[in-house]
């Protein structure tokens, strides 16, 4: 595809083809047209793994990848920094046993992060694309017959990651997160909501803090420290998938 002055590579997926097209205005439009042009290299190399781990690099980072899943490291190429915690990795799904005092279908309450275990049981990981966009890895995992597929894509041009995940739940009174423990220095982030965004401290100074231990965040989480920002606490937790109990005991026992 073309704009007239560049030439953007297509790569062609099981979903349709997809295009990285670049200085596209904010408040209108750009046309593109099919153009022919000499073929592009794969965004990545991601042949082999070494030592059970999968090093990438790509335009803006460098990322290491672990038998199970997980970032061991994410380097931030742009600002010369690691992006994790030291001796945290990235990408860490955790269940939690959820057993609110009451009103189960709405309340988390704080202690539920006293009693959870760590997703492991990786049973295939691969690469299932990869192209001058884009490449992406597929994570399967099994928990006592709960099934949790990631499809995480890197793109060629973009610091951006995207996570695919889908989830056959087989569990009750439980609550499934995904963790991402950034090393930024800030006391507070900015969460999307329908209407805007909110502002909550990272802290617990106060019972008004401690009682913000999960935040509303529709669409994207800033947590920003100068320039380095991160959207997706210094301790991120997204929760993936949340069952309540009710007359229906299976209600939640259902692919998402």
């Amino acid at each position: 595809m073309t704009d007239g002055t560049t030439v953007y590579p297509v790569q062609q997926t099981k979903d349709g083809a997809i295009v990285y097209a670049e200085n596209l205005p904010s408040k209108g439009y750009q046309v593109l047209r099919p153009t022919s042009g000499a073929s592009c290299g794969n965004a990545i190399c991601c042949n082999r793994s070494w030592r059970g781990l999968y090093p990438l690099r790509l335009r803006s980072t460098t990322i290491v990848i672990d038998a199970n899943g997980e970032f061991t490291s994410l380097f931030d190429k742009e600002n010369d920094r690691e992006v994790l915690q030291s001796g945290t990795t990235g990408n860490e799904l955790r269940i939690y046993e959820d057993k609110p005092l009451q009103y189960s279908a709405w309340n988390l309450d704080i202690f539920h992060t006293e009693k959870s275990w760590k997703v492991e049981g990786v049973r295939r990981m691969e690469w299932t694309e990869n192209g001058p966009v884009r490449a992406t890895l597929e994570i399967e995992r099994e928990v006592m017959d709960t099934v949790i597929r990631q499809q995480i894509h890197f793109y060629a041009k973009d610091r951006r990651i995207d996570f695919e995940t889908y989830v056959d739940w087989k569990f009750a009174e439980h609550v499934l997160k995904v963790h991402f423990p950034v090393d930024v220095h800030s006391d507070e982030a900015t969460f999307d909501i329908q209407f805007g965004n909110v502002t909550r401290k990272l802290h617990t100074n106060t019972s008004w803090d401690q009682a913000r231990f999960e935040v509303c965040g529709h669409k994207w989480a800033d947590i920003s420290e100068g320039k380095l920002r991160r959207q997706p606490d210094e301790r991120l937790q997204v929760r993936l998938f949340h069952e309540e109990p009710c007359d229906d005991a299976d209600s939640d026992q259902i692919r998402n």
